[in-house]
């Protein structure tokens, strides 16, 4: 049976554009990186190969004009959940802590969205507002890949961020469109 997604092998992402016949290895992976399938069966393989054609269209999403306008607006850095994406720098105690610079931004970052919210419920990042701030985002996103083009951390958070803001756009009806896929709320 075969699967499509990222092979993930010490935080690199190789080759997630081709189908991979399921072997021992392969098995092996989607047991430790369950997120391969759920990228797979989500309709984002088609863009996964590519971070920075996704975080384009992410960023196009991330708008506040296209986000559904159920969810409150926030543009300054003070009253926005997500304004330390505005200013966004790595936190010099954090890096020291982890020894470098991707563990110190996904700290960060897990300290933005809430540290349980990929391991709690349904692990989908929870998009609560929309604003300058959120659509920030993407460009500590293209910052850090640009940096780490093979890093499979940053790649994810990217990702993860993607399907949060799909759900929200389920939720309230909205239409998603993603590369060639189109999603309906049901």
């Amino acid at each position: 049976m075969p699967f499509c997604g990222p092979l993930i092998v010490s935080r690199r992402v190789f080759n997630p554009s081709v189908c991979l016949a399921v072997n021992e290895n392969s098995l092996l992976a989607l047991r430790l990186f369950p997120e391969i399938l759920t990228h797979c069966m989500s309709g984002l393989v088609e863009l996964e190969g590519n971070l920075s054609a996704y975080l384009a269209r992410l960023r196009s999403l991330l708008d506040p004009g296209n986000l559904p306008v159920a969810l409150p607006l926030h543009d300054e850095a003070t009253k926005s959940i997500y304004g330390a994406f505005l200013h966004f720098t790595l936190d010099h105690d954090t890096l020291e802590k982890t020894g470098d610079e991707v563990g110190a931004f996904s700290e960060q970052m897990k300290a933005i969205f809430g540290w349980k919210t990929r391991s709690t419920g349904d692990g989908i990042i929870p998009i609560k507002e929309r604003g300058r701030a959120l659509s920030a985002a993407v460009d500590v996103l293209s910052r850090f890949h640009e940096k780490y083009p093979n890093d499979a951390v940053v790649q994810k958070w990217g990702f993860d961020i993607g399907k949060g803001v799909e759900k929200v756009y389920r939720i309230h009806g909205h239409e998603v469109r993603l590369s060639r896929f189109t999603y309906h709320s049901s």
